[in-house]
């Protein structure tokens, strides 16, 4: 057995602890909640019975909490139906254990990051993770790192600007400089234009 049989069935066996455990903690559960329907079913029993050999007294205000109990448990059991989501323990498989390749994308516990895909051959329609690159790479973080760059190089010049000091100033200032950035470029280009007329004739 190599290494990498041997960290498969370790990683293999602590998949399977850690579902036995949740499975243990569900039974418990649902033995105590019977057991505690048994026991307010017995007390309610004996003191039906006690209360026909008494003379008429009134019952007990715990008595009526307890059957109450007893019929919404009742209630629950027959009339619930319960669609099941997938909070508990055990159930997804973690990112790490996907690919147990020792060739496959490394996985940094500290960070708890997977940068690469671990599964990079298989079909993109079936995956649901792809690694932590495709989320740096695309959305509003790609537009955060332009407005990143741009505020250092606008330092770098002489503006008194810092991303994490005034954010909002440093993106206004970013949205300021593409409005004049595109309108130079219009203007250069019609003005190209402009000049392209005039060599024509």
């Amino acid at each position: 057995m190599d290494g990498a049989d041997l960290i498969r069935a370790l990683l293999e066996f602590i998949y399977a602890q850690r579902f036995r455990i949740c499975y243990h903690q569900d039974a418990q559960k649902k033995y105590l909640k019977e057991q505690q329907i048994k026991k307010l079913e017995e007390k309610n029993n004996s003191q039906e019975g006690n209360d026909a050999t008494s003379d008429g007294g009134e019952e007990d205000d715990d008595l009526r909490v307890d059957e109450a109990k007893v019929d919404e448990s009742r209630q629950m059991d027959f009339a619930k139906v319960e669609k099941r989501v997938r909070t508990s323990c055990g159930e997804d498989t973690e990112k790490y254990m996907l690919n147990l390749d020792i060739n496959s994308a490394h996985y940094d516990p500290e960070t708890r990051s997977m940068r690469e895909d671990p599964l990079p051959d298989a079909d993109p329609n079936d995956k649901f993770y792809l690694g932590d690159n495709q989320y740096r790479n695309s959305g509003q973080a790609l537009e955060f790192k332009q407005i990143n760059i741009h505020s250092w190089e606008a330092f770098d010049k002489g503006q008194d600007i810092h991303m994490q000091a005034a954010p909002s100033q440093a993106e206004l200032l970013y949205k300021n400089f593409k409005v004049a950035k595109h309108n130079l470029k219009t203007q250069t280009k019609d003005h190209g234009e402009v000049w392209e007329c005039f060599y024509r004739r």
